[in-house]
């Protein structure tokens, strides 16, 4: 009997622990995936520090190991950018045990860790039915205002013989000065330009004809499974749960769709309507959304593509290729447009970094997943 109570005491305790190692773990992992998050939010990755650290102390103290908070002194973290990694440590040295004092020692630890980093991703859901070209380098006179970016009264075009280059932005090598995309350092060393192009308002849907980057094209594209005005307005206003996948073809959407695209985005705005940017902080201030104000309908996810194509697009006859995914903020309509108001052209604010999914053979310098690789 006594060598019964014996063993069914030490499986009681060897129970708890088990427990008390599961709470750890779970502890470790939200607060290596909270971490991980700040280099979806800053660029370069080493302004990421400071934040991925607090975010991951702060998750990690949420938690409880069998019904004792987790305090500071029980963390070990550790931040990586050069590989966007954040490693998270949890300890707790004094459980007691219930019968297992009576053998030996009367408290035990338990130890877990866990690593996530930003990974890069080949896909993204709820992405807004708007083409964007990519920034290039457009050397032939047209950059007027000399800030490095298209704008809807300058004639840009890609002519490779006339000097024009592009190469997209790799977060790797941030400060590569041969890279003009969006976020890149050749953008980044202009004065009027925004450090990597943080909050940079450009326009994300075209309007008028004249005001575009070739002829006929208004940036519209057809997410998988839609077709027509009615998919092409819902697709902006609603998430959209079609993966859509960097380096394959998407079908073009004739026509300029100025009224759906009015009313969408109209909608869009009242879901949302005090959220406004805040240069001081480089984010989103009044939104229903608060601190959170990236949930908000207003913060969206739209394709970038090589300037390449540009040439080559013609209507709806050739599909567009997407090489890349950023985040934007809405802003609505331009309000210094002079034309009439159904035509002016819908802005947005770039926020770098775009949530991806997994999936697809190819990947985008701004699109990121977190995932836990320890």
């Amino acid at each position: 009997m006594m060598t019964l109570l014996a063993v069914a005491a030490i499986a009681i305790d060897l129970g708890m622990l088990l427990t008390a190692r599961a709470e750890a773990q779970r502890a470790a992992d939200s607060a290596a995936l909270a971490g991980a998050s700040a280099f979806l939010d800053f660029i370069p990755a080493t302004a990421a520090v400071d934040t991925a650290q607090d975010r991951a102390i702060k998750y990690a103290m949420q938690n409880t190991i069998r019904n004792v908070p987790i305090a500071g002194t029980d963390l070990g973290v550790n931040v990586d950018p050069a590989n966007l990694k954040v490693t998270v440590a949890v300890r707790s040295v004094g459980l007691p045990m219930w019968f297992g004092s009576l053998l030996g020692p009367q408290y035990r630890g338990v130890t877990a860790e866990a690593a996530a980093v930003a990974a890069p991703a080949g896909g993204a859901k709820c992405v807004l039915p708007f083409a964007i070209p990519d920034s290039w380098s457009e050397i032939t006179g047209e950059d007027v205002n000399g800030d490095r970016s298209w704008g809807n009264t300058e004639a840009w075009d890609y002519n490779t013989g006339a000097g024009d280059n592009y190469k997209k932005w790799n977060p790797a090598q941030a400060n590569d000065p041969t890279a003009t995309g969006y976020s890149s350092q050749w953008r980044h060393q202009i004065g009027t330009a925004m450090p990597y192009d943080d909050g940079l308002v450009m326009t994300i849907k075209a309007q008028q004809p004249g005001t575009t980057i070739t002829s006929g094209f208004f940036y519209p594209w057809r997410l998988p499974g839609s077709t027509g005005a009615n998919d092409y307005k819902w697709n902006i206003i609603n998430c959209n749960p079609a993966e859509v996948y960097v380096g394959q073809p998407y079908d073009i959407e004739p026509g300029n769709m100025v009224g759906p695209t009015r009313q969408a985005i109209q909608q869009v705005m009242n879901m949302d309507a005090g959220a406004t940017w805040d240069p001081l902080t480089s984010s989103v201030s009044g939104s229903a959304w608060g601190a959170n104000w990236q949930a908000s309908p207003r913060v969206l996810i739209a394709g970038l593509f090589d300037p390449g194509q540009i040439a080559g697009i013609q209507g709806s006859s050739n599909p567009i290729v997407f090489n890349d995914f950023g985040l934007f903020f809405l802003e609505g309509f331009d309000p210094a447009w002079p034309g009439p108001p159904p035509q002016a052209p819908v802005q947005a604010r770039f926020l770098g970094f775009a949530k991806g999914t997994f999936g697809g053979t190819n990947t985008g310098s701004l699109l990121r997943i977190l995932r836990l690789v320890e």
